[in-house]
């Protein structure tokens, strides 16, 4: 009776080992799937997200295919072309505002120059207090566009907002508020 039982214990596990067997090669091919289609494709979507994050906008992750990591990967690479571009945006207006600010530099440098009589520029020596002391400063720094055709109101000091609104840009022979039309330098 016992080398009946041991005999059926023998059939049982090699039963259960012969059908439990091709599970197990299921479950291993089904893991490898799995490893080749998201894990591999979020290692390298995460290695290219690194690589934007430090500053190299012109990476390009890898698309490959319609699922839901290549649309991310190809998000990810509008994104960094949308960011280059920012950037590059960014730069333009900066330099337009140095130079702006130097324009400004130069003008204020100018002005800071005593006049003929040691005083402000353009003040006749005979007190510029008391012909001036009851003014406030007011006045605004125009600046020419890049095509040479409008100039726009750079800086200003004490001129109410709905006068800096109006004069803002002022067009090539346009009449500005002060009498003047501007000349173009030729």
């Amino acid at each position: 009776m016992a080398k009946d039982i041991q005999k059926a214990k023998i059939r049982i596990n090699v039963l259960f080992g012969s059908s439990s067997s091709p599970w197990w090669g299921f479950l291993l091919a089904f893991g490898l799937y799995l490893y080749r289609k998201l894990s591999l494709p979020l290692v390298q979507l995460w290695q290219g997200a690194e690589e934007i994050s430090r500053g190299n906008l012109d990476h390009q992750m890898q698309v490959r295919g319609e699922t839901d990591i290549a649309m991310l990967a190809a998000r990810f690479n509008e994104m960094a072309q949308k960011l280059k571009a920012s950037h590059a945006d960014l730069e333009k207006r900066l330099l337009e505002r140095t130079q702006q600010v130097a324009a400004m530099n130069s003008v204020a440098l100018a002005l800071g120059r005593p006049g003929p009589s040691g005083g402000p520029p353009g003040i006749p020596a005979h007190g510029p207090e008391e012909l001036l002391g009851h003014l406030k400063p007011r006045g605004g720094i125009f600046l020419c566009d890049p095509d040479g055709e409008t100039l726009r109101l750079a800086a200003h000091l004490g001129l109410s907002p709905e006068f800096a609104a109006r004069e803002e840009r002022i067009q090539h022979g346009a009449n500005a508020s002060a009498g003047w039309s501007p000349r173009r330098a030729r």
